[in-house]
C-alpha cells in the first residue's frame, strides 16, 4: 500500500482524524490552501495518502516517501532538515528506487525520517485541492499504483 505523508511542517493533530485518499488526476501540492499559494510540486495520478477532512475546497496532506540522498542538501530552515537542491526538482518514491509519487520542485523543504543505502525516506505536509481526490476505504484492494502523467 502506498501512503503519502505531505508535511507544512505541521502534523495532523491525530492518526484518527486523517482520512486515506487517491489523486485521480495530477495534483499540485501547495505550501498554503489556495490557487496562488507557492507550488512545492505535483502528485502523481494513483498515488495514496493520508489527509484531514476538507477545509474550503483543500486537504492537508501528509506525504511520506523516499528521495535520492545527492538531490537534497541539509538546512535548518523554518525547522525541516532537508532542502531539494537538484536543478529540475526530484522524485519522491513509494520505496527506495521504487515507484513514483510525486514530482518535488527545487528548494522543496523536508523532514528526515530515516536512511537506507543511498535513500533519504522524508516526510511532508501541504494542500492539494480535494475537488479531484477520491477517498479510500481501508477494504479497497484495488488502489492504483501512481505513475507519472503521460508525456507530449
Amino acid at each position: 500500500m502506498l501512503s503519502l505523508v505531505w508535511a507544512l511542517g505541521v502534523a495532523p493533530a491525530t492518526v484518527q482524524a486523517q482520512t486515506r485518499y487517491r489523486t485521480t488526476r495530477p495534483e499540485n501540492f501547495r505550501q498554503q490552501p489556495g490557487p496562488d499559494q507557492k507550488l512545492l510540486g505535483s502528485v502523481y495520478p494513483g498515488t495514496e495518502f493520508t489527509a484531514g477532512d476538507p477545509r474550503d475546497g483543500w486537504v492537508d496532506a501528509t506525504l511520506l516517501g523516499w528521495i535520492w540522498s545527492q538531490s537534497v542538501g541539509q538546512t535548518t530552515r523554518d525547522s525541516f532538515d532537508l532542502v531539494v537542491s537538484a536543478r529540475g526538482g526530484e522524485n519522491l518514491r513509494a520505496q527506495p528506487n521504487g515507484t513514483v509519487m510525486a514530482r518535488l520542485a527545487n528548494g522543496f523543504l523536508l523532514h528526515e525520517v530515516q536512511r537506507q543505502g543511498g535513500w533519504i525516506q522524508v516526510r511532508r505536509t501541504g494542500w492539494i485541492w480535494a475537488k479531484e481526490l477520491q477517498r479510500v476505504d481501508d477494504g479497497d484492494t484495488t488502489a492504483a499504483s501512481p505513475r507519472p502523467p503521460d508525456r507530449a
